[in-house]
């Protein structure tokens, strides 16, 4: 896991509740492990068993054509796994690291290879789907893991419709179960800190259950302050929400619809003031605050003291839609998948990260992605499996990014053929607009010998 952003909630209250089964409270001083239970045995077996692998068919892991690892629900609760960066460094092969710069983002490496660019032009060099609807882009790519049943890790090139040559991390949410219940989880350090996580089942009438899930995390750790904007950095304020509905009324059909909704108001990570003599930043026509008075030490004189003067803000709105129809037909297990995805987010970035207006920018994304997926899976004989499918995909990017710098300040250090007259606070704006298609058409056959 990723120590930097890991809260260790050591000397905290958590609250666990499961209604109407038990209620539970734990002070979590200790790190010890537990003892293998039978049920643990049991549901080790279960895993075994219930991987899905390749286009979603469920597949023993021992005879998966890939490297494979599954985290099941247990895993996640047995480690107080709050996101999808605390699995780094659990599963064999995989970093995970928050992007500062794409809210709810995640740079994902998986033998290797990985991205971590905020531009949404650039897919994901590991693809990353929940409840089968691939996320197009960074941001959105960490989610709260409370509500999710399962979270597999394919390592190198998996056969999906949209897969990556790093790899695929499959997550399934738990699914509406018919029967009243109430699953919370509660974390408090302190008045400015905690974690709320709920999930709620119950049935509508005969054949249609419903679900609700909710989280909140607001965590201020207050490790940077800012003497210039005179208030903490690095604070994080999450939120997701989650309806899902499922109809089973029929034998061999059920329709699963899910609605979600997720906010991130956190912090755009603080940056120090580094800029020695020979930096533009720290030219003779800028503030003599600007300049670091030694070697690796922040021009504030403390490393965690920023002299940024622009907002380190970033908002992110994110709603989704999902629609899964499973079914049988002529002994074919039918299965299709329908997505939309909608983000919109703005980011501030201070890149000068001093007091003085040398270079900042605001940047305003939104993002929007359809798919859709249907494919049919038949088991043959004892050795024979086959998948076929066909997928498609349109998404739209639009982007605005608002500049703000002095270069004619700083044209009396700029080399003669990098200097722009310009004018004091220039504002530039840049516009653009991005979309594409993607179609597949994909077919399986396993063959067991």
């Amino acid at each position: 896991m990723n120590a930097r952003n890991q809260w260790t909630p050591l000397g905290c209250i958590i609250l666990s509740f499961t209604f109407p089964l038990s209620t539970q409270i734990a002070f979590a001083e200790t790190s010890r492990a537990p003892l293998t239970t039978s049920e643990e045995l049991a549901e080790q077996a279960t895993k075994q068993l219930s991987v899905q692998q390749l286009a979603d068919t469920e597949q023993a892991v021992q005879l998966t054509p890939l490297s494979v690892t599954v985290v099941t629900k247990r895993d996640i609760e047995a480690g107080y796994r709050r996101r999808l960066e605390d699995l780094d460094g659990y599963v064999p092969g995989m970093i995970i690291d928050a992007v500062g710069s794409s809210p709810q983002g995640a740079a994902i490496a998986i033998r290797g290879i990985q991205s971590n660019r905020s531009d949404k032009s650039f897919q994901p060099a590991v693809a990353v789907s929940i409840d089968g609807v691939y996320v197009g882009t960074h941001a959105g790519q960490n989610p709260f893991l409370f509500d999710f049943q399962q979270v597999e890790v394919r390592r190198g090139a998996a056969f999906a419709p949209i897969g990556a040559a790093a790899g695929t991390i499959a997550m399934q949410r738990t699914k509406p179960t018919g029967k009243l219940g109430i699953e919370t989880r509660i974390a408090v350090r302190d008045p400015d800190t905690s974690e709320i996580d709920a999930v709620l089942n119950f049935p509508i009438i005969d054949g249609l259950a419903g679900k609700v899930a909710a989280s909140y995390h607001a965590i201020d750790d207050a490790d940077a302050e800012n003497a210039v904007l005179n208030r903490d950095e690095n604070n994080e304020k999450r939120s997701a929400f989650s309806l899902s509905l499922l109809w089973n009324q029929l034998e061999h059909t059920s329709v699963q619809y899910s609605f979600d909704f997720e906010t991130d108001d956190s912090d755009t990570p603080a940056l120090m003031n580094l800029s020695g003599d020979s930096d533009l930043v720290c030219s003779t026509s800028i503030a003599a605050e600007n300049c670091s008075p030694g070697k690796d030490i922040p021009a504030s004189g403390k490393e965690n003291i920023t002299t940024q003067n622009f907002a380190n803000d970033r908002s992110f709105e994110g709603d989704y839609h999902t629609l899964r129809i499973d079914s049988e037909f002529m002994e074919h297990q039918i299965t299709s998948i329908t997505g939309y995805r909608s983000t919109q987010e703005q980011t501030d970035r201070d890149f000068d990260a001093s007091s003085s207006n040398v270079y900042s920018s605001t940047f305003n994304r939104d993002h929007d992605q359809f798919s859709t997926e249907l494919r049919a899976d038949r088991q043959w004989s004892d050795n024979l499996h086959y998948t076929l499918g066909f997928y498609y995909q349109d998404s739209e990017y639009d982007i605005e990014r608002i500049d703000q710098h002095v270069l004619d300040t700083l044209s009396g250090v700029v080399p003669a053929r990098l200097q722009t007259p310009v004018p004091v606070n220039q504002l530039r704006q840049v516009v653009g607009s991005y979309s594409s298609e993607y179609i597949s058409v994909f077919g399986l056959s396993l063959i067991h010998i």
